[in-house]
């Protein structure tokens, strides 16, 4: 055994010899020693002799658990019975037959080697207990085996075989199996390798294991070997061919028999040959993951390595990767693959062939969690990492490098876990695309990273774009050239992105978003934009301004009136002056234009609120406007349509008063007087208008009218004297229509009837009657006044003059004739006189003739009063009618209290007695007549308030009108 590690080493050494000057790194990674594993292959076909064999590791594993279960209870029972031994030994046998054929999985010789321990111990303790002499000799058999491969074919176990064979003589396989061990014991010792190789020749054909081990031992024996590798005989050529022979077999065996087989036909090569070095006789291509060929190969890999055959060292290595890559020896093969890749791609810069070896590698470790695997992919991703990072830095400086790097990074992009981790990447490769003009890609890129970064990537993608879209860093307030209309509208979106994105919506942002609207035809949407952002607080800047003025004339050269009067306010609200390429705006005509225009054409569309507010700011702050008249006029309109009445008048006011060459300036008299007539509250106005109208426009033809309408307002304020001195003049002023003038002295004359003094009425009822026709009403009404202000001065000879024409006035003029009987009421009481008796009857001769001299008077007097009523029926006659009454009652009293003397003779006593009373029941028939026709008239509504009160209360109650005897 010696003799093989120092071999082993040997070996090892030889291959670095190789390759001296090669980088260290490049040592074996598989570790492996040669053996000679006959023995394992001579116990695994002892085995097979009545056994019932483990087909799967599934089922291997779960007899060895049971095993391992039943462990404690096997040894705490004392006893126990013979049919468990015996389940327990079978069970024993077919685990260590399964786990020796199948050496190469996971813990399969730990396991082996402790089940082969339980074997033993089951089959001897089966055999204390059974009483099978059969059975006995058979638990003995696998005992032995059992001890066989524990002491590595040394011991005495095949020494008590070679007993056993006389009682177990019938069983063919066990006595095959006996010989095989037999043989091969002899084979391995100089003195006694005839007699061993006889012995072979000899043994009864056994199981393909039994086989594969017997030519094994046929090769040793031609090899002139033992198990150690010491020479015991001269070497036979012939070793070669069983080699090839033995090895073929093995390839449709398990791979743990391959293993077997493999690692004793390179032990046996490797020993003759002094090495690895060569080609083996034996066919070693179609193994895989059988870890002495492997060992082989590596070498050969190594080899190949170290002389810079680096591809060829590669195919190696990728070919035995495949067949680990269920355990850690996977890793570490890839990990060389990687580092070979490395080490080639530095030589050649084949970015194809690293490409694909990352591209496997990922596929196989991409996915690992933790351990080597993980560790290692980390690994390969710095590396890669580290490559494209080179290749980007190369490429950002000189750009002859770009398009490789950009493929490669492209690449690699696919294969990072998340955006975090690629974003470097990105970064850099954008930086490249920027660097060798390729802006489309490079605006492309950058707005990948903008979704995780949106700042400063949507500053560097519209950089980009801008140089697509020919479209300068600064706003281009002047001007700028043509470009293409999809490049801007691309730029313009990534303005607008970066402008949402930002809370506060910079001034340099907004005049770019803005121009480029205007440059591809949408200048609707940068007004709008602009005019948006400049009402809320804004920085001062020159955008602001340049954005402002840029609006301002716009909006001028449009006509749109509105939005340049807001946007100009604005400006000063904001203090933000207008600019047009740095240069102060001239806005103050413009303004003045806007507000003007504005407020005319609100008015006449009806927005009448507006266009107070417009055409107030435009008298306000253009006061030397020569439009100012025209606008207090419209304002004046619009004021009046909102129902504004009082600011209405005062703007016509301020019209009338500061600006008399106005061309309608009439017209504004008149329509603000007629307004203000409308309202008790504005009715100073109206004076104001129809007063300066009638004084600056004097021969106008609408005067008449309007001191017509004046007087009228003047009357209705009780303003009399202002009113009476408009109707006086109205009525003598030329140009006035007769029925005017006539109308005039009317009222001037009732007005100074009733609110004036009676001596000034007399001008009204005399200018009535140069007017007037003496038979019309209006005439009448002069008579009527003129009568009444004589008879309040008892101008008897007055009245007696107007009498005759208010006869010939009376038929056709009520007035008149009112006035007539007020007239005759007024002579009845001057002329009536009153009757009363005043004489002493003691001195009366006569009686007869003081009654008649009382009755005659009565007649005479009564004349007064009855010609008030024979004119007709006016409010005096009721009246006249009363008087009457009293006339005859007075009368009455006056006869009563004539007397005659009694002395005179009762004749002629009686006779005066019937004398007295027939007069004073015709007075007293007068007084009823008169006190019935007064009554009437009276409640007819005849006659005054005043003196329907009276004659009711006088002769409402009167059943008898004469007098008490």
């Amino acid at each position: 055994m010696v003799r093989l590690v120092i071999l082993f080493y040997a070996l090892v050494k030889s291959a670095a010899l190789l390759g001296q000057g090669a980088p260290a790194s490049f040592d074996p990674i598989l570790q492996h020693q040669f053996r000679v594993d006959i023995v394992k292959l001579l116990e695994i076909s002892a085995l097979e002799v009545d056994l019932d064999k483990i087909t799967s590791q599934k089922k291997a594993n779960r007899a060895y658990k049971s095993l391992l279960s039943n462990l404690d209870s096997l040894v705490a029972d004392k006893n126990p019975s013979a049919k468990k031994l015996l389940s327990a030994y079978q069970d024993a046998a077919a685990v260590v037959h399964f786990y020796g054929v199948n050496g190469h999985l996971s813990r399969a010789e730990e396991r082996r080697i402790q089940a082969r321990d339980w074997l033993a111990d089951y089959a001897e303790r089966y055999r204390a207990k059974s009483k099978s002499d059969g059975k006995k000799d058979i638990a003995r058999y696998y005992q032995l085996i059992a001890q066989y491969g524990r002491s590595e074919g040394r011991g005495t176990a095949v020494t008590q075989l070679i007993d056993l064979k006389k009682s177990l003589a019938n069983n063919k396989a066990v006595i095959g199996n006996i010989d095989l061990m037999v043989g091969y014991s002899l084979i391995l010792v100089k003195a006694t390798a005839s007699q061993g190789l006889d012995y072979l020749k000899r043994a009864p054909s056994s199981s393909v294991y039994g086989r594969i081990a017997h030519r094994l031992t046929v090769a040793m024996s031609e090899a002139g070997l033992n198990n150690d590798g010491d020479a015991v005989n001269p070497p036979n050529q012939k070793y070669q061919k069983s080699l090839s022979y033995v090895v073929n077999v093995s390839k449709g065996a398990p791979k743990g028999i391959q293993i077997l087989v493999t690692n004793t036909a390179f032990f046996i090569w490797s020993a003759l040959n002094g090495g690895l070095d060569g080609k083996p006789p034996f066919d070693y291509d179609s193994f895989k993951g059988v870890i002495p060929v492997d060992v082989f190969r590596e070498s050969q890999a190594v080899k190949a390595i170290r002389s810079g055959q680096y591809k060829q060292g590669l195919a190696i290595y990728r070919d035995m990767s495949d067949a680990y890559q269920k355990d850690s020896r996977g890793v570490l093969l890839d990990r060389r693959i990687w580092q070979i890749e490395k080490t080639l791609y530095q030589k050649t810069r084949d970015s194809q062939q690293m490409r694909m070896a990352f591209r496997s590698i990922w596929k196989r470790h991409s996915k690992a969690k933790k351990g080597e695997r993980k560790a290692f992919f980390e690994e390969v991703m710095k590396d890669y990492k580290d490559i494209i990072g080179k290749l980007l830095a190369q490429a950002a400086s000189n750009v002859q490098f770009a398009e490789s790097a950009i493929e490669e990074t492209k690449f690699f992009l696919k294969f990072l876990s998340s955006r975090r981790e690629s974003y470097p990447f990105r970064q850099r490769l954008a930086l490249v695309y920027r660097r060798s003009n390729m802006f489309d890609k490079a605006v492309a890129a950058y707005l990948d990273l903008a979704k995780d970064s949106p700042n400063k990537n949507y500053l560097l993608a519209i950089e980009a774009q801008s140089q697509i879209a020919k479209w300068p860093e600064d706003p281009p307030w002047q001007g700028v050239a043509p470009g293409d209309r999809k490049a801007r509208l691309k730029l313009l979106s990534l303005f607008e992105q970066i402008l949402k994105s930002n809370k506060q919506k910079p001034w340099t942002a907004l005049a770019h978003i803005g121009l480029l609207h205007r440059s591809v035809g949408q200048v609707k949407s940068a007004e709008n934009l602009w005019w948006k952002y400049l009402q809320k607080d804004v920085e001062k800047n020159r955008h602001t301004s340049e954005a402002a003025g840029m609006l301002f004339n716009d909006y001028f050269q449009s006509k749109r009136w509105v939005n340049l009067i807001e946007l100009t306010f604005l400006s000063m609200k904001r203090k933000v002056p207008m600019t047009n390429g740095g240069k102060g705006v001239n806005f103050q005509q413009p303004f003045a234009s806007a507000l003007f225009n504005q407020g005319q054409i609100d008015l006449s569309q009806k927005k009448y609120n507006r266009s107070t507010k417009y055409l107030t700011d435009f008298v306000r702050l253009f006061k030397s406007d020569p439009r100012v008249p025209q606008a207090y006029h419209a304002l004046g309109l619009a004021y009046k349509n909102l129902g504004k009445l009082a600011p209405a008048l005062s703007s016509f006011k301020t019209l009338v008063d500061k600006y008399p060459s106005y061309p309608k300036r009439k017209f504004v008299m008149l329509e603000g007087g007629k307004w203000a007539a409308l309202n008790k509250k504005t009715m100073e106005y109206a004076f104001f208008f129809y007063g300066k109208y009638l004084r600056e426009y004097p021969n106008e033809q609408d005067i008449p009218q309007i001191r017509r309408n004046l007087a009228e307002l003047y009357m209705s304020r009780k303003l009399y004297g202002w009113a009476t001195r408009l109707y006086k003049e109205q009525s003598l002023a030329a140009g006035v229509p007769p029925a005017w003038q006539l109308d005039a002295a009317i009222k001037y004359l009732e007005t100074e009837e009733k609110f004036g003094q009676p001596k000034d009425a007399v001008f009204g009822a005399n200018r009535i009657l140069q007017l007037a026709k003496h038979d019309s009403e209006a005439a009448g009404k002069a008579f009527g006044f003129l009568a009444k202000y004589a008879s309040s001065r008892n101008d008897v000879k007055a009245m007696q003059a107007l009498e005759p024409k208010l006869l010939a006035a009376a038929p056709k003029s009520v007035s008149a004739r009112e006035a007539l009987g007020m007239m005759k009421f007024k002579l009845a009481q001057i002329f009536t006189k009153p009757i009363e008796n005043n004489q002493a009857n003691a001195f009366i001769k006569d009686p007869e003739a003081s009654v008649k001299a009382y009755y005659d008077l009565f007649l005479k007097e009564k004349t007064h009063y009855e010609a008030v009523c024979r004119i007709g029926i006016t409010q005096s006659c009721a009246p006249a009618q009363l008087k009457l009454v009293g006339l005859a009652q007075a009368t009455m009293l006056a006869i009563n209290d004539v007397e005659i003397a009694s002395t005179l003779g009762e004749t002629r006593v009686n006779a005066f007695k019937v004398f007295k009373q027939l007069h004073l029941s015709k007075l007293e028939e007068s007084a009823k007549a008169y006190a019935q026709l007064s009554l009437k008239l009276a409640r007819e509504g005849t006659t005054s308030a005043i003196w329907k009160t009276e004659i009711i209360k006088s002769l409402g109650n009167k059943t008898s009108f004469g007098v008490a005897h």
